[in-house]
């Protein structure tokens, strides 16, 4: 059987893009798409967390989720994860460089992934998940596991198995949050301005629960409340995403 997980690891190799040119890039496109000029140099004292997101996970991953479709803005996307919970989250826009960010997953997001493999007993299984319909126009998703030497992924384009559908959007909640808090610390960097901006799509993302961990942001925005570079309608909107995070889901 290919071994999937050590291919797509391997590929991920730190220095793959260099951190200043990395948000050079996805900072040109933040301000491109506000219509403002990125300004030449990026302030290469940026927060720990982007830092740490940049460095090499060392164990061996267990789980893997990919998603391919060629017609959708982000083109790809992939979440590899070990036991650990450090995992890298790569993907590809449109005429874009392939970014990669690493980061370090809950425990309790990944008590939940494990514990839906397990209901799955995916890797005996035999079940391709995939419904009898073909959606092929929503794209194509693989998941993964690896454990104890055994291994098995299983490709499909819908599935209406709850474990299954509770997977996705997990990698794909893990996805969203890696990305927005990138982002948001792109834009915090080179182009405060648009700060206020970056904030509504995390509220909408935290609102309708595509985010995986919301707890993941709670350092950032308790930065953002206190800066004052940042305009002050974002400081704000920062304190009350905090109360937000903070108030326990019905």
């Amino acid at each position: 059987m290919r071994l999937f997980f050590k291919d797509s690891w391997s590929s991920l190799r730190p220095g793959r893009i260099h951190r200043q040119s990395f948000l050079l890039l996805v900072g040109g496109w933040l301000l491109c798409c506000s219509g403002l000029a990125l300004a030449e140099e990026v302030d290469p004292a940026l927060s720990q967390s982007q830092a740490e997101r940049l460095s090499s996970p060392e164990a061996d991953p267990l789980y893997r989720f990919l998603f391919e479709n060629e017609r959708f803005v982000v083109s790809l996307q992939e979440v590899v994860l070990t036991a650990e919970g450090k995992g890298r989250y790569r993907y590809q826009r449109k005429e874009m460089e392939e970014m990669v960010l690493t980061f370090v997953a809950s425990p309790a997001v990944m008590e939940e992934i494990r514990s839906l493999f397990e209901e799955l007993d995916f890797l005996r299984s035999s079940e391709s998940y995939q419904h009898r319909r073909d959606f092929s126009h929503l794209g194509t998703i693989t998941l993964a596991m690896r454990r104890n030497g055994a291994e098995r992924e299983v490709r499909f384009n819908y599935a209406d198995r709850p474990q299954i559908n509770q997977l996705v959007r997990l990698f794909r909640g893990l996805a969203t949050q890696e990305s927005r808090l990138f982002e948001i610390e792109t834009v915090r960097a080179t182009d405060p301005i648009s700060t206020p901006a970056q904030l509504r799509l995390l509220e909408g993302e935290l609102k309708s629960r595509t985010i995986a961990d919301p707890k993941r942001f709670v350092p950032l925005l308790r930065e953002i409340r206190l800066d004052e570079g940042i305009p002050l309608i974002a400081r704000n909107h920062a304190a009350r995403l905090l109360e937000q995070i903070d108030r326990p889901q019905k």
